[in-house]
């Protein structure tokens, strides 16, 4: 992952576990996988997870996602609750959590495609689902951190432990995920690259 935007004096910051990802979106802050092909996930299964920090609760803000405009997926906050978008071939999923979340405290969320059944996490815990026949979500953009649609939705806040994996993660896997006060065990969610590691991951 590479940086874009305006530079910060400083990017990294405390996070929830170890360092994380610190993003303004007054500078327009982002990091970017710069590939189009690994974070792809076509009609394949899905799960994005990660510790979010929101300095204010502001309209809307990007986790990360790999959409602009058409097919593709996305995870994000608007007006105090996660939002998952899944546009594919076939269908568009677009909902919101049951539950709110609040600036100034870390939270851990989570999405993940199984089928046609997208579902969104709050704390290790499943919040709500929507079940539609999406077909692919492929598109020819890179996977991006911290802002959505190529421009449009900043992130304001610190990310940390954030991974993609090309499989659904179970609940107990989420749940473990967002237990964890160690820099995050890949290895024992397989699914990613080699088979060992989640796509990607930003934290140290």
């Amino acid at each position: 992952m590479t940086w874009g935007g305006s530079a910060l004096t400083t990017q990294w910051a405390v996070g929830e576990v170890g360092g994380g990802a610190q993003f303004s979106s007054s500078s327009s802050q982002y990091l970017t996988s710069g590939s189009t092909s690994n974070l792809d996930v076509s009609t394949g299964d899905l799960t994005i997870a990660g510790w979010i920090w929101m300095n204010s609760a502001g309209t809307g803000m990007s986790l990360g996602g790999k959409r602009s405009g058409g097919n593709g997926y996305n995870l994000r906050v608007e007006t105090g609750h996660v939002r998952a978008v899944a546009v594919g071939s076939s269908g568009t999923t677009v909902f919101y959590s049951t539950g709110s979340i609040t600036s100034q405290t870390w939270t851990h969320i989570a999405m993940t495609r199984a089928g046609s059944v997208v579902s969104l996490y709050i704390n290790g815990a499943v919040d709500s689902s929507s079940t539609l026949a999406l077909g692919s979500l492929s598109n020819s953009i890179p996977f991006e951190l911290g802002r959505a649609d190529q421009g449009t939705i900043y992130w304001e806040g610190v990310l940390d432990e954030v991974g993609v994996w090309t499989r659904t993660l179970s609940g107990a896997e989420i749940t473990a995920l967002a237990g964890e006060t160690t820099v995050y065990p890949w290895g024992l969610y397989s699914g990613g690259i080699g088979g060992s590691l989640p796509l990607m991951g930003v934290g140290s």
